[in-house]
């Protein structure tokens, strides 16, 4: 990410993003307005957990690169990226982190818990790329909860009130690459514009802050990559 920033300092005319598409979607958005009208906030439980199509493989004792540390990959890295986004997107960047992982036999995280400290509640992640989850995820608020039915795509989003009734927040995608890619086209059409000029300001410091939080929940659990030994 130092690199990005210095090669983006030598060369403004290039507009990067990084693919994070859920802080696109209009779901992403109205969650964020939604929480800046509850009188609480408690905390959340995020989950995201899918086998992965190469699990089988490494079962097999083949080395699939999604499960290596020497193509920087595993759970959290691959999966976990989303959760985060998610949590320093509509919370901000918490004070202090800790990442337990299920280490697989080389070192990899297959799957993990994430336990992200803010100043007067906490977020955990539940993360996993070797088994399949079907819970939904879900924002504490003091009577009210907000419940999404996955947190990575935010297919359904609704605010469940103190008397259990259900209203719908956001609006579902059919495609979700669709939001993402009318932002950047919107910005690579017209990047000198002040408003685009500002958007990709705070996506870049957003990316900087999520890449700032895997790396130090990965750490946190003694994962290395290769590439931490790069020069």
């Amino acid at each position: 990410m130092k690199q990005i920033i210095t090669l983006l300092q030598a060369h403004p005319e290039v507009c990067f993003f990084e693919a994070a598409r859920t802080i696109h979607e209009p779901s992403f958005a109205a969650i964020k307005e939604k929480l800046g009208t509850m009188r609480i906030i408690q905390g959340a439980s995020l989950t995201y957990q899918k086998y992965s199509s190469r699990y089988d493989a490494f079962l097999e004792g083949k080395n699939p690169n999604i499960f290596t540390l020497k193509h920087s990959a595993g759970a959290l890295q691959d999966l976990g990226v989303y959760l985060v986004y998610d949590a320093v997107g509509w919370f901000g960047v918490p004070e202090e982190v800790h990442y337990f992982p299920v280490k697989l036999e080389n070192g990899i995280d297959g799957s993990g818990i994430a336990i992200l400290k803010y100043p007067h509640f906490q977020v955990g992640l539940n993360i996993g790329k070797t088994s399949n989850s079907y819970l939904p995820s879900e924002i504490y608020g003091l009577k009210d909860t907000i419940v999404m039915d996955n947190a990575a795509d935010l297919n359904e989003v609704k605010l469940v009130d103190d008397q259990r009734n259900a209203h719908p927040i956001g609006q579902p995608m059919e495609n979700h690459l669709i939001s993402e890619i009318k932002d950047f086209a919107k910005i690579i059409n017209d990047p000198n514009k002040d408003l685009n000029r500002q958007l990709r300001k705070q996506w870049l410091q957003l990316a900087i802050q999520v890449n700032r939080v895997l790396c130090e929940l990965r750490l946190s659990a003694g994962i290395r990559f290769d590439a931490d030994e790069l020069k």
